[in-house]
């Protein structure tokens, strides 16, 4: 057996565990890794994962930054419930923008495809996720000398986010090209995890999962995660119905939301 098949048993071991266990198991993850750590960071999007995550942490230290990727194409709900979070919180809070707009990469490479991964879960990143985010992300932690991010990573959402674990065999790793650590302890949690999680701690959270009934966040025009049609149609059908019109819609196919769905 390989070192994948191993840490991919491992992974779904840990996923089966109940509840308790696994808080327990990512405080013992976030209270080793920041052992580990001068000058921790959060990655956060604002979403519920992220805010669980931040959550965890303070509960270990306050002595961390937080940063926030604003890819110039978020949801409304999302900026306010930031700038709720980072002032009831407290937290020390830093923004990263990119060079390129997230039009200039659809006007140059097209909308990002649905599906992202291949059968071996390795990545197949669209380049506005890689000019948006992965771009801005890597410049500020090198300009600024973190030496530990924290990344609130869900197994459940796809090979993707799995094979971050998989491959490395751990949730805490070195990201050699960035010449940092990362820690991803939500890892081996459901979305149900999370939810379990907000309603345990009373969290406050992004009004957009309740008023558009998401059941993610993130960039209003991707369609680069399965179900995008749907989610489009909730929080912006205008906008949806300019990105179907335009010819570059044809570097995916259309295959779950049709006319009738964005009348309703």
């Amino acid at each position: 057996m390989s070192q994948y098949q191993l840490a991919a048993q491992k992974l779904t071991a840990y996923m089966r565990l109940p509840f308790p266990q696994k808080e327990m198991l990512t405080h013992r993850i976030i209270s080793h890794a920041l052992e580990q750590s001068k000058k921790p960071l959060v990655s956060s999007s604002f979403g519920k994962d992220s805010t669980v995550l931040l959550h965890l942490v303070k509960s270990h230290t306050w002595k961390f930054d937080v940063v926030f990727n604003n890819t110039g194409v978020e949801l409304k709900e999302t900026l306010e419930f930031r700038d709720f979070l980072v002032k009831e919180w407290n937290l020390i809070f830093h923004e990263v923008k990119p060079k390129l707009s997230f039009w200039d990469c659809v006007k140059k490479w097209g909308y990002p495809k649905e599906s992202r991964n291949s059968k071996t879960g390795e990545r197949r990143e669209p380049h506005c996720c890689k000019h948006l985010k992965e771009v801005p992300m890597k410049r500020f932690v090198k300009d600024n000398d973190f030496d530990l991010n924290f990344v609130g990573l869900l197994g459940d959402e796809g090979r993707q986010r799995r094979w971050a674990f998989i491959q490395k065999g751990c949730a805490i790793y070195d990201h050699k090209t960035w010449g940092i650590k990362k820690c991803i302890p939500l890892i081996f949690w459901k979305q149900s995890d999370v939810w379990q999680y907000i309603k345990k701690y009373e969290l406050p959270i992004n009004e957009a999962y309740a008023k558009y009934r998401l059941e993610r966040t993130g960039c209003a025009p991707c369609t680069g995660h399965i179900g995008w049609e749907k989610s489009m149609v909730k929080t912006n059908p205008a906008l949806y119905r300019h990105i179907i019109k335009t010819p570059m819609i044809e570097s995916f196919s259309i295959n779950s939301c049709g006319k009738g769905d964005v009348e309703k």
